[in-house]
């Protein structure tokens, strides 16, 4: 095994455990941990980008295996991710909905005043409840 595929073989096994770890955490609900491990996959990512760089074709086919079990852990972490971001994302309009249902938008002034409140042709229903 050469010194560049010596590299890539740590740099992979290297980014495979925090993958872990960071699903591990995600499937937890441990954001904390997810968001210290952003920075140490990024610099792994990096450090494999280089590594990887220096591989002729017949390197990266030895090492295609490493490649494939990778690229299934960042699938997985893909997955968790999108999963995560919406439901945050349903979290937040829920919130805007009740903050805006439960608001008194438009029905004072700047200055306290009470402001004329155009005629609604039906009265507001909350059928939610």
């Amino acid at each position: 095994m050469t010194s560049e595929q010596s590299a890539c073989v740590t740099a992979i096994k290297a980014l495979n455990g925090v993958l872990r770890q960071e699903i591990k955490a995600l499937q937890a609900g441990d954001f904390v941990a997810v968001q210290e491990l952003q920075a140490e996959k990024e610099r792994l990512g990096a450090e494999l980008k280089a590594a990887a760089s220096l591989l002729d074709d017949s390197a990266r086919l030895e090492l295609r295996r490493e490649f494939a079990a990778l690229a299934g852990l960042i699938e997985q972490d893909r997955v968790l991710l999108e999963r995560v971001a919406s439901a945050a994302g349903d979290v937040g309009r829920e919130l805007r909905r009740i903050r805006d249902r439960h608001s008194l938008g438009g029905l004072y002034g700047k200055s306290g005043q009470t402001q004329e409140r155009p005629q609604a042709g039906s009265a507001r229903i909350d059928a939610s409840l």
